[in-house]
Parts: C-alpha cells; sequence; structure tokens
C-alpha cells in the first residue's frame, strides 16, 4: 500500500511488491502466490483468512511504503492463514539509495520466520539490475505503466523505459520492458505490426545481448519471433528457456501453448492444453491468463474447457471485454455451435472499450444462418476500410473468418492474405482454425501455409476426420 503523500508512488509501493515475490520465489521450500494474483486484492478490504483461502497460502505478507525523496519507510507484517494472527512485524527506515538491501533481509527475514531453511547464507536473493538508481526508478515506472495493460498507459511505458536506457545503456531489463510494450501494442491493435514490431524487435534483441540469465529477455525475443518474424524454432526455444530459468512463469508458459499449435505435430494439442493449464495454476487469480488460456484450448479442440477458462476470467473481471470475445470464440466451435450464446457475449462486449466483438460478430451472424446480417455488417466494415479506417491487427483474421462462413472464399483469402501482409500474428493459426476448414481443399490455402511454414492439415479437421470414422 502506498502511504506516499504523492499517489504518483503508487509505482513504488508495487514495485517493491513485485520484487519482493521475485526474491522469495528463490527460496527452496517456499510457495509464493505470482504477482497479478496477489495484485488482484490491491485496495480490497478482505480478511486475511479469505485472502489466503482464496491464494491457497499458508500466511500473507502485508505492508505499506512511504516513499520521500531521498528516504522511504517499509512496514511489514507476516500473518498466519490458520488464525489471523500476527507472525512477524517490522518497519525499515532507509535512504533509497539501500533499496536492494532491504529487499534481501526481507525476504531473508520471510524465510527465518516461516522456518524456511536457505540454500545457504551466501545465496543472494536480490540481484540488483542495475548500479544506477535513477535508472532503476524510470524502469519500475515503466512497468507500473506497461502493467496497466491499456494503449495510453503502455505508451507512457515506452516513455520511462527509453529514459531508464538512457540513463544505463547496459539495462537489459529496461531494453525487455521496451520490446514488451511494443509487443502489447500491437497484441492490443493499438499499433500495426510492422510498426510496433521491428522496435520490439531491436529491444529485445539487446536485452538479450546484455543478459541471458533473466528470463525476462528471453520472452521478449520468443514474442518477437512468434508474433512477427514468425520464427516457431526460436520462439518455442526461447520460452522453454525462460521456463527452464522461472519455472513460474506463466506468460511463457502460456506462449508456448500458442507455439506448440503452430508447430503442429501429433501431441500438439495435448501440450499446448497442458500449457495453458499450467499457466492457469501459476496465475488463478489473472483475467487476462485464463482469457487466453481459453482461447489456446479451444483451438486446442477442448472448447468446452476453454468456455470454462473464459467464464473464470469473467468471474474475476466481469468487465474484461477479452474474456466475453475468447467466450464467443469457444461457444463458436463446430462441436458446441452455441450462436445465440456467442452473439450475446459479443454484445456485452460491444458495451466495453477497446472490443474487437464487431469485428467477430459478421462471423457468428454468418454461423448462424443468419446471411442478411453477416453482409450488412461487413459492409459497413468494408466501407470504414474504403474510408482509411484499416482494421488493426488480428481484426482482418475475424473479417476473412466472416467470409469463409459465408462461403465467399475470395473474400476469405483477400482477407487472408490482407493479413499476411500486415504479418498479424494469428494467420499462423491456420493449421488449427476450424473456421478456414471449408478453404483447405483451395489451393490458395496451401500457399498461404507454405509461406508461414505451417502445416495446412489442422488439429480440428484431423479430429473430426477422426470422429467421421467407422
Amino acid at each position: 500500500m502506498n502511504l506516499s503523500p504523492d499517489s504518483d508512488n503508487d509505482y513504488f509501493s508495487d514495485a517493491m511488491t513485485e520484487e519482493l515475490i521475485h526474491a522469495c520465489v528463490k527460496i527452496q521450500g517456499l510457495k509464493v502466490a505470482s504477482r497479478t494474483s496477489a495484485f488482484s486484492f490491491k485496495g480490497m478490504k478482505l480478511d486475511v483468512r479469505e485472502i489466503s483461502r482464496r491464494l491457497n497460502v499458508g500466511a500473507v505478507l502485508e505492508g505499506s511504503v512511504r516513499k520521500t525523496r531521498n528516504t522511504f519507510r517499509i512496514t511489514v507484517q507476516l500473518i498466519s492463514a490458520k488464525d489471523g494472527c500476527h507472525i512477524w512485524s517490522e518497519t525499515y527506515d532507509r535512504k533509497l539509495s539501500e533499496l536492494f538491501d532491504v529487499q534481501e533481509e526481507l525476504a531473508r527475514a520471510i524465510a527465518r520466520e516461516l522456518s524456511v531453511t536457505l540454500v545457504g547464507k551466501e545465496t543472494q536473493l536480490v540481484q540488483p539490475p542495475t548500479d544506477n538508481a535513477e535508472a532503476y526508478h524510470f524502469y519500475l515506472k515503466g512497468r507500473f505503466f506497461l502493467n496497466k495493460r491499456n494503449p495510453d498507459d503502455m505508451r507512457r511505458g515506452i516513455e520511462y523505459f527509453e529514459r531508464a536506457i538512457r540513463a544505463d545503456p547496459e539495462y537489459a531489463l529496461a531494453y525487455s520492458g521496451l520490446a514488451d510494450c511494443y509487443h502489447m501494442l500491437a497484441i492490443y491493435c493499438a499499433l500495426q505490426p510492422s510498426e510496433a514490431y521491428p522496435r520490439a524487435k531491436a529491444a529485445a534483441a539487446k536485452a538479450l545481448a546484455l543478459n541471458d540469465t533473466v528470463p525476462e529477455s528471453h520472452v521478449s525475443v520468443a514474442y518477437v519471433a512468434l508474433a512477427y518474424d514468425w520464427d516457431w524454432v526460436i520462439g518455442e526455444r526461447e520460452l522453454r528457456q525462460a521456463i527452464a530459468l522461472d519455472p513460474s512463469c506463466a506468460q511463457a508458459h502460456h506462449w508456448l501453448g500458442w507455439s506448440l499449435l503452430i508447430r503442429g505435430g501429433t501431441n500438439a494439442a495435448a501440450e499446448a492444453a497442458n500449457a495453458a493449464r499450467r499457466a492457469m495454476e501459476l496465475e488463478p487469480l489473472a483475467p487476462v491468463i485464463h482469457a487466453r488460456a481459453g482461447h489456446v484450448l479451444t483451438y486446442a479442440g477442448r472448447p468446452e474447457e476453454g468456455a470454462a477458462a473464459s467464464l473464470r476470467a469473467l468471474e474475476l473481471d466481469p468487465h474484461f471485454a477479452v474474456a466475453l470475445e475468447t467466450l464467443a470464440y469457444a461457444y463458436c466451435h463446430p462441436t458446441l455451435r452455441r450462436y445465440d450464446q456467442a452473439i450475446s457475449a459479443l454484445r456485452q462486449a460491444l458495451k466495453l472499450s477497446g472490443s474487437a466483438a464487431r469485428f467477430m460478430l459478421p462471423a457468428v451472424h454468418a454461423l448462424n444462418g443468419e446471411r442478411d446480417e453477416a453482409l450488412g455488417l461487413l459492409r459497413d466494415l468494408e466501407l470504414g476500410v474504403e474510408r482509411g479506417h484499416r482494421p488493426p491487427g488480428i481484426t482482418t483474421m475475424w473479417i476473412s473468418w466472416a467470409f469463409a462462413a459465408l462461403g465467399e472464399n475470395d473474400e476469405a483469402f483477400r482477407w487472408l492474405e490482407l493479413a499476411y501482409a500486415d504479418r498479424v500474428f494469428t494467420v499462423a493459426l491456420l493449421n488449427v482454425e476450424c473456421a478456414y476448414d471449408s478453404l483447405r481443399s483451395d489451393l490458395r490455402f496451401a500457399a498461404l501455409s507454405r509461406k508461414m511454414g505451417v502445416e495446412p492439415e489442422g488439429i480440428c479437421t484431423k479430429s473430426r476426420i477422426k470422429e467421421r470414422s467407422p
């Protein structure tokens, strides 16, 4: 909790929490709730025992931070989940230059009070990422805004990461943060991939060159490899390296699921589903992880499980448009065909900002046999394109999906080629996209698949062929 007079210091209290989580994760035998799960309780007035139950932990660390220009005070208390009683408490009054020392002291004190044995006294739990205090604080602010996951704040994140890099040009994590901001701006359809990813690629490469011992560098490289370079080998390799460095990295597990689907193979769907499940286990209270895992599970041929994951995301955040979209996608799977429910979910999403639902609705109406409704919505979208309002990123895929559902194959391929030209990540999922089953016999589909380096025969098609076999 930030008790500083300036609310702008929220970044500092958040950062202290995040850094302490990273330090405690390194303590052997200590189970630590993830950042996203812990932060889901921020500002909530819940009993510690209820928080413990939801997180499935035996103790909760509460704290507050008061920061001035050159000093800070941290007050912490470790509370038992069993009876809500205090196990230990402490107050630290220090200079900002002693920040890393306090983080180390705190982590060791927690281990001591919970009777967890460190590997050795020489074990260092907190590795200072930079010797430049100014660079570190700019980095913390950058991460604070990146974690908000909305375009305006992510652009502010870019500014702070760039300031961190100017203060310390050798700061690997700042380059990684910069890369992730550009990647997320493309994923959230706020920046065209062709504009975002060259910048992300340069920053990610620099991060890895400066420090290949932190998982963040590898994840940043993997984002670019998968989402823009379409280099499936490097993408999967970097994600597995990130997981080797930090097995609790939920984003690495989540993106590994996507990578496995793209790569294909005999066990790809099962492995991808397991990766999605592992991401949810690591981040049980993160709406975005559950929603995106739902997407992976549906692509992997498990739409019931995908819908359940999306519904869990909505339990955690009823106003999360992405969860409504992934729920609608699950309902549209050929084995479910719950089109009315999908349309209802998308209409709810339309009421929320930042939703891509209007690009998805034509396809769902087409699948539901409502051809005139679908064509009317598509005409409105195409008129917007003619006026220069080109759909960003993934939305071009939804339009191609609608034309495929209508049997308008020429238009479906025109939009697919547009998505390919824009280097939209989801073009790579041709091999597992059920919506394109009707296009697979077309020579243009095989040609596009070859350009992407993926197999044109998809999981969805294979599973239904198997189901029809005597």
